[in-house]
């Protein structure tokens, strides 16, 4: 049953979700709830429509949902936000949820809830992942990422504050959630190089690894921004 709060913040009190799936044919994110009418979208920014706003998800209510093996998960849990496994994309897009765990007193009272897919490869952690929520001020051990049909004893469910592209939804969100300061760590050089020669299937160029070899020559530092501390 859901809970009528202020501030578009939405709470479910036994509230099951399916881990997110997708689907070739319309590239959006489906997944199933036990509750009516339950909303929690995730926007992208769209130029063509109206108002720019698009939601990527797509919700099916399952009635019987809860009866299927699943995870139960005790307490007070914040929904995060949906888990890609993309550096760039999960800072876009991901953590714009967070700014409700910055807000509550008891913070240790409230499990951290990133919605993930079914598929468990899309689900891996890579170090940054807990590097990013570090310096967002959010404890790992509270973290959870779902890929299996879970239970929630209360789920609270912010409004996304901002967009992929830009879009800031929430008033004063830039000073609402502060992160941590980090130390500055690593060495520095006159010259350095951003590689993405790693990234086979998007952001390299024909030949990189060959310049990279002369560039390394002339005493120029090659970075592989995927392999340094988020701090």
């Amino acid at each position: 049953m859901a809970i009528p709060t202020t501030g578009n913040i939405s709470k479910y009190e036994g509230i099951t979700l399916s881990p997110l799936t997708t689907n070739f044919n319309d590239e959006l994110l489906h997944f199933s709830v036990d509750q009516k009418y339950v909303k929690i979208p995730h926007y992208r920014l769209r130029r063509k429509i109206l108002n720019g706003l698009y939601d990527i998800t797509r919700i099916e209510f399952q009635e019987n949902l809860a009866r299927r093996r699943r995870k139960l998960i005790i307490g007070k849990s914040i929904y995060a936000g949906i888990y890609l496994r993309h550096f760039g994309h999960f800072v876009a897009e991901c953590i714009h949820r967070l700014y409700f765990f910055a807000q509550v007193q008891e913070k240790s009272e409230y499990n951290v809830i990133f919605h993930g897919f079914e598929k468990k490869s899309r689900n891996r952690l890579d170090p940054w992942f807990y590097d990013v929520l570090d310096i967002c001020g959010i404890p790992a051990k509270q973290v959870h990422v779902i890929n299996e049909v879970t239970s929630f004893e209360q789920l609270v469910i912010p409004p996304q504050a901002r967009v992929l592209g830009g879009a800031t939804l929430q008033p004063n969100y830039a000073t609402s959630f502060p992160v941590l300061p980090s130390p500055k760590s690593g060495t520095s050089a006159d010259a350095v190089f951003v590689s993405r020669s790693r990234f086979y299937s998007s952001g390299t160029f024909a030949g990189e690894r060959a310049y990279e070899r002369y560039l390394a020559a002339q005493a120029v530092r090659i970075l592989h921004p995927e392999s340094q501390p988020v701090s």
